[in-house]
């Protein structure tokens, strides 16, 4: 995968840095005082560049869950790099990122992915802001030395405890997992045309 690179209001997201591809990029963008954000890292060259950006300061924000729910997601959702092995690193919703990619790339419609690594959980998280000295922030805070020690505000909402994955319409599933990807539309403020609950095609259910 390719890196790709976006940069608003002092704050750098980098995406698809495979293998440490694009990390040069995410260095320069540090150094020049944005917060940079690493998304879909993997790769043992990247996570050390990644560490090495950390060690010098540098926040690589990730809405990492580094718990049992990390790793139960993990586990779960079979995230494991495909050539290394590497655990990826797992965490609830980031809706603040999601708002953040949807201005920046103008995202017409999401597709929501491993619904089903879900079921089981009594109630599921949402990251809907951040914290820090005091402020609450409904998008990247401003500046790098507030988004170092920013932390992440959540809204829970009902989880279902039923398995997903022989559902065969969006009408289907649970009420509370519909009322969970409604919750998504809202807080990224794009609509979800489709939720997959598996990786068959068929496992793939059209919304609304």
């Amino acid at each position: 995968m390719n890196p790709t690179y976006e940069f608003d209001d002092h704050v750098a997201l980098v995406t698809g840095a495979a293998g440490g591809m694009g990390l040069d990029t995410a260095r320069a963008f540090a150094a020049a005082g944005a917060a940079v954000v690493l998304a879909d890292i993997d790769g043992d060259a990247a996570h050390s560049a990644a560490d090495e950006l950390k060690d010098a300061g540098y926040e690589l924000e990730q809405r990492e869950d580094v718990d049992e729910t990390g790793e139960r997601l993990g586990v779960r959702g079979n995230e494991f790099g495909t050539v290394t092995g590497r655990k990826r690193r797992c965490g609830w919703f980031d809706a603040v990122l999601g708002r953040y990619a949807a201005r920046l790339n103008g995202l017409t419609e999401l597709f929501v992915t491993k619904l089903d690594v879900l079921s089981g959980f009594e109630r599921v998280r949402i990251c809907t802001g951040y914290r820090a000295d005091g402020a609450l922030y409904d998008d990247f805070p401003p500046h790098q030395s507030l988004f170092h020690k920013a932390e992440p505000v959540y809204e829970e909402l009902d989880g279902w405890m039923e398995e997903i994955d022989e559902a065969t319409s969006f009408e289907d599933l649970p009420k509370e997992a519909r009322t969970y990807v409604h919750r998504l539309e809202e807080l990224v403020g794009v609509s979800v045309s489709v939720v997959s609950i598996g990786p068959a095609r068929e496992q793939s259910l059209p919304v609304g």
